[in-house]
């Protein structure tokens, strides 16, 4: 799977999109798995809009176990490999329609990197810590439920970070200060 620039804003899910959302996910889901060229072996996280060319949908991927990976002695990457086969598999989430609702008032500086530039470095980028969202997982989307999650450290600087590329704003953008919080 190759990861683009995103060129359009991503619009939000829909009923009607849902066979394309489930779909797009599993794909999503299948290029978590394998390494990536570049920096970051592999993703922590991948929005719809970073591998759709066209009529990007406010979704990401996102892996429970944090993207953790391990390196052995001739410094080859692999996922973290579970007792239980099918946990990274199922470990995957899809996060729909995610929306910040509320946030503490602390700023944290995350270190961050993206699948979108994986050669380039780390940036220290200024996020909102804790933040609350507010998304629909795939059940729950179906069931017209939704969540309201307090997340913190890594995952309120996923959320943070996925739902920049939802409106075209890159780390690069963050960490020059074009676009502030």
């Amino acid at each position: 799977m190759k990861i683009i620039e995103p060129k359009e804003k991503s619009r939000s899910v829909t009923l009607t999109d849902f066979p394309r959302v489930l779909w797009e996910s599993v794909k999503i889901k299948c290029a978590m798995r394998t390494p990536f060229e570049g920096k970051f072996p592999f993703a922590a996280s991948i929005s719809h809009c970073q591998v759709a060319e066209k009529d990007p949908l406010r979704f990401f991927v996102v892996d429970k176990e944090g993207g953790t990976y391990t390196k052995d002695k001739k410094g080859n990457f692999s996922p973290l490999r579970h007792s239980f086969p099918l946990k990274k598999w199922f470990g995957a989430r899809t996060i729909i329609n995610p929306r910040i609702v509320g946030h503490g008032e602390e700023t944290l500086r995350s270190l961050e990197g993206c699948m979108r530039y994986p050669t380039d470095k780390m940036h220290r980028i200024k996020r909102w810590e804790p933040v609350i969202a507010e998304y629909q997982t795939l059940i729950g989307f179906l069931l017209g439920r939704k969540k309201v999650r307090k997340f913190q450290l890594f995952r309120a600087t996923i959320i943070q970070h996925e739902l920049d590329h939802f409106d075209l704003i890159s780390i690069e953008d963050r960490y020059a200060h074009k676009v502030e919080l």
